[in-house]
């Protein structure tokens, strides 16, 4: 009989430790089966936070490059409007310089006038004196011969 109740024994024995062991399993797999939900979770939360980052990337580089292209315009246009502002105070140098030039010319043309002018008037005047100190001179001259 003990040869029959040594596997008896061992077979409860044998059962026992593995329903002990079976029942921490199940606990443990209880434990392991909520970490893998969490961290599922925790994955599908970072996924969707990295989706949004990369649409606020995507974003942002649009923005980004069409904030370049609009300073590449601008600069462009910018340097456009330099250049004309160069060829325009250019002109208007030119065209002081010519004015300056005219206005020279005008002026020693006008003196030059003004000066003949000036010099016929007074031989005039100075001729219609002398034909009249001389009538007043031989006036005086008669007066005092007489």
């Amino acid at each position: 009989m003990e040869a029959f109740l040594t596997p008896l024994a061992a077979l409860a024995i044998g059962m026992l430790l593995g329903w002990l062991f079976g029942r921490r399993g199940a606990g443990e797999s209880a434990v392991l089966a909520e970490r893998v939900a969490q961290r599922e979770q925790t994955i599908a939360d970072e996924r969707r936070e990295r989706e949004e980052l990369e649409r606020e990337f995507d974003a942002l580089r649009a923005r980004l490059e069409a904030v370049a292209t609009e300073r590449a315009k601008l600069e462009t246009q910018v340097k456009l409007e330099r250049e004309a502002t160069a060829e325009k105070l250019a002109l208007v140098s030119e065209t002081e310089k010519r004015l300056v030039e005219t206005f020279k010319a005008l002026s020693s043309d006008a003196l030059r006038c003004n000066n003949e002018s000036f010099l016929n008037l007074a031989k005039e005047r100075f001729e219609r004196i002398q034909e009249a100190a001389k009538g007043d001179l031989e006036k005086r001259q008669l007066a005092i011969n007489e």
